[in-house]
């Protein structure tokens, strides 16, 4: 394994090394020791497929009881009563609601916060059915009194049933799941065979502000690009009709084929981890950056 030559971050005894969430290699370099807020976490890259990640990072528990407990308290940016807000969501509700092509679609947002985003797309699909998982328990309040069916906890610990969505929405929350493999492939489980799923994340090759202060965040356990992304769809079954690449990735997936790993050349087509690597020192650089 090839670390730094600065240790920027020693591993504590509540942190765990993992292996890449794609290829599975354990080989990577790092990146960065430092999120916003100047907490402590090391983002690496994987030197087999360019995924960058966390590593090491909290256990699962200890994950999902900071979502649950601090996440929204710490990341204040945005006040989801503001209405900047909703005028954001009631576009983007004009958007996402064209997808509901059939009457009495069901449609699952997973990371619905107070449920605003859902709450205006049944102002234009009123027969639709609407649901949500939310980890934060006042938020997840709020979104039941908007009328939303909401499960309070993350994405892995869901109850699958039998129901099935015609739409299943992911606004940066695939970046915070444990696992995106996993993550996804409950997704597809959860669709139906005809539905649709749509996501954004942020674009490890469009960061926004300084790096370390700004752009990586402790919250963010995976940064993805475009290629470490399709190689995501292809391990989980999803395949992408729409793809936008500018300052975010915003997808609109179905179900495909399922790829086994075997199937995939991780290194043709992942990201080249030497070009992101230089890619981001520069970027870097612009800031002022610790390394």
């Amino acid at each position: 394994m090839n670390e730094s030559k600065n240790k920027l971050l020693e591993p504590k005894q509540d942190l765990q090394f993992v292996k890449c969430a794609l290829c599975g290699r354990d080989d990577y370099e790092v990146l960065s020791g430092y999120c916003r807020y100047d907490v402590k976490a090391r983002n690496v890259v994987c030197k087999h497929c360019g995924l960058v990640y966390i590593n090491p990072r909290k256990s699962k528990g200890q994950i999902s009881q900071y979502y649950q407990q601090q996440y929204r308290r710490q990341y204040k940016i945005i006040d989801l009563e503001s209405k900047d807000y909703r005028r954001a969501n009631i576009a983007l509700s004009g958007s996402i609601s064209r997808l509901l092509l059939k009457p009495n679609c069901a449609v699952m947002e997973i990371g619905c916060a107070n449920g605003i985003l859902l709450e205006e797309m049944k102002k234009a699909k009123p027969d639709a059915e609407f649901y949500g998982i939310e980890p934060d328990l006042k938020l997840s309040s709020q979104a039941r009194d908007r009328g939303i069916n909401v499960f309070c906890g993350i994405l892995e610990d869901y109850p699958e049933t039998e129901k099935k969505f015609d739409l299943i929405i992911l606004m940066h929350v695939l970046e915070h799941c444990v696992d995106p493999v996993i993550a996804f492939s409950k997704v597809r489980r959860m669709l139906k065979d005809d539905g649709f799923v749509f996501f954004e994340v942020p674009d490890i090759l469009h960061p926004y502000g300084d790096l370390e202060k700004n752009f990586f965040q402790e919250a963010h356990l995976f940064t993805f690009s475009a290629n470490t992304l399709h190689i995501l769809c292809k391990l989980t079954g999803l395949v992408w009709l729409v793809e936008h690449i500018g300052s975010t990735l915003v997808y609109i997936l179905r179900k495909g084929k399922i790829f086994k790993p075997q199937d995939i050349d991780f290194n043709k087509e992942g990201e080249n981890y030497v070009r992101l690597r230089t890619f981001l020192r520069k970027y870097k650089a612009k800031f002022n950056c610790k390394w």
